[in-house]
């Protein structure tokens, strides 16, 4: 109880691994460097929105984890705003990772947004 949580930056346990599911951070990657991490909330196994993650958030260790992941987020921006060479490296490999691919976004151009359903439904409401 008297221990700090582990600040080590770990080997990434999945690198270069496709995952079955999906964000919309996915899209971004396409056009710009990105990163993500998981914390202590997320337990390793469980399902991606699941209960157990849900309950986890919810703890002290969970709080903490947010906090974490935080000051890791605040701390690699203000890393790539001040450290131009960091920041070139960074766009660097993202155009090597993306050489001889092409973005395709996976919504047809000729769908757009469902404003006429939204607006029926905040007509109902409103």
């Amino acid at each position: 109880m008297d221990v700090n949580l582990v600040g080590d930056i770990l080997d990434p346990w999945n690198e270069g691994e496709v995952s079955g599911g999906f964000t919309d951070v996915s899209d971004v990657s396409w056009q710009t460097p990105t990163i993500e991490f998981g914390t202590a909330p997320f337990v390793l196994g469980a399902p991606g929105h699941s209960w157990q993650t849900v309950a986890c958030s919810g703890t002290n260790i969970g709080h903490k984890s947010l906090i974490f992941a935080a000051k890791t987020m605040a701390g690699a921006t203000l890393d790539l705003l001040t450290n131009p060479r960091l920041l070139a490296e960074a766009n660097e490999e993202h155009s090597k990772k993306m050489q001889g691919r092409t973005y395709r976004c996976a919504i047809p151009d000729d769908i757009g947004p469902p404003l006429d359903a939204a607006r029926a439904q905040a007509a109902k409401q409103g």
